[in-house]
């Protein structure tokens, strides 16, 4: 699990070209937090909307019975396979 405190803290956005700005020192805490709740929308939409989707589009998640906490994830194939075997 991602917080924004802990995704936020590992990037530097005056590293970032597109998230660079100039302004004088009265408003540069005013760009500095816009810029990091911009950055923070785009991570957001590209680890729910991309990757969650592709991670659902070709894997199947699932927990065992023994192991609580773990997530195992199967490649669709495999897992029809053990379904259709099981059945």
């Amino acid at each position: 699990m991602f917080t924004r405190v802990t995704l936020l803290d590992k990037f530097k956005i005056d590293d970032i070209p597109w998230l660079k700005f100039k302004s004088n020192d009265a408003h540069a805490k005013f760009f500095k937090n816009e810029n990091n709740f911009v950055l923070w929308r785009v991570l957001k939409w590209l680890f729910e909307d991309v990757v969650i989707s592709l991670l659902r589009c070709y894997f199947y998640t699932t927990e065992k019975q023994k192991e609580y906490s773990r997530i195992f994830y199967y490649r669709k194939g495999v897992w029809s396979l053990l379904m259709t075997l099981s059945i």
